[in-house]
């Protein structure tokens, strides 16, 4: 009888291992097939915008090597909550991807109670590519950046900038640029970059944080002006446009895109994902169309840009304190 126990329990023992090798080999056969049925990129974001064009461009050159259909789904929403949260909580098999900006990292310090962990719930695949701003001022101030602040210092108070709400990327950076040149600028709050720009272009509100892709057309007609960019150096798209840092030397904010997908995406679609990046980066029909929105390309993997949305999401966190940002 214990002979026959020993031998069912080795023979049940035995079938188990077999049914775990079973499931290992059917994932990883899966995993390693990848893809196999159509992807999904959601952008936390209305149609439209700068987060469209980068996500629709992959996304076609996705379908095109993948042979699979390739959804832009935009869900805006609360800053972009809305729709990061989904992808958060979507499978993690690397068929739903997250276009995310640096408004991921500024809703980690300005929203105490989100509802995912942005470090923890998802898996970084690829640093994109940087957006660099263009701070956009109505034509009749000062042309230059030295002037404009002057004039700022002169009359603490008396001129304003426009942004899309509170604790968003461009509020940050244009407090990160007062509390370096010691300035009193007003910050004036809208809920959409229409109604900002609108009210930019008739005088009432002075200044404006803006994609360079957003705000070109209304540059070359006159209507706005350049005044510096945002970014460490130049842009090629304003080649005569200075950056801030040649004002305010270290000054470096450069709002950014990115896939991420759900914690626990297996190694090999992340990989996949990630290589394919970096070849469509080098698309010459890519390489014009982002130069054209001033787009600089990256094409850093997981790790490198594990390490720039913490570095983001500290940097932010100490303009929120020095500037005195309460977190709604």
């Amino acid at each position: 009888m214990a002979i026959h126990a020993r031998a069912s329990r080795s023979k049940s023992i035995a079938v188990c291992a077999f049914a775990l090798c079973a499931t290992w080999a059917c994932g990883h056969a899966a995993a390693q097939a990848w893809p196999q049925r159509p992807i999904r990129i959601v952008v936390p974001f209305g149609p439209g915008g700068a987060t469209d064009i980068v996500a629709r461009s992959l996304g076609q050159k996705f379908s095109e090597a993948w042979g699979q259909s390739v959804v832009v789904e935009n869900r805006g929403g609360a800053g972009g909550i809305i729709g990061t949260d989904l992808v958060a909580k979507a499978t993690p098999d690397g068929y739903t991807l997250l276009l995310a900006t640096a408004a991921n990292a500024a809703n980690v310090v300005m929203e105490p109670k989100l509802p995912f962990d942005l470090m923890k719930d998802f898996a970084p695949v690829s640093h994109v590519v940087n957006v660099p701003f263009v701070l956009t001022a109505h034509p009749k101030l000062p042309p230059t950046l030295p002037d404009l602040l002057a004039l700022a210092r002169a009359k603490p108070g008396a001129l304003s900038y426009g942004t899309v709400g509170v604790g968003t990327s461009n509020h940050l950076m244009m407090e990160l640029m007062k509390s370096m040149s010691r300035t009193d600028i007003l910050h004036v709050p809208y809920k959409g970059v229409g109604p900002a720009l609108v009210d930019l272009m008739s005088g009432r509100v002075n200044l404006m944080l803006l994609s360079v892709g957003s705000v070109l057309s209304h540059l070359k007609d006159g209507r706005l002006r350049a005044v510096a960019v945002t970014s460490a150096k130049r842009t090629d798209a304003l080649p005569n446009v200075p950056a801030i840092g040649e004002t305010l030397p270290g000054y470096d904010m450069t709002p950014w895109y990115g896939v991420l997908v759900p914690a626990g995406t297996p190694k090999v679609p992340i990989d996949r994902i990630q290589a394919e990046i970096v070849r469509i980066l080098k698309l010459p029909d890519i390489v014009e169309s982002y130069a054209m929105q001033a787009f600089v390309p990256v094409g850093a993997g997981p790790a490198q840009f594990n390490v720039h949305i913490r570095d983001m999401i500290a940097k932010y966190r100490r303009i929120v304190v020095e500037a005195k940002i309460n977190p709604e």
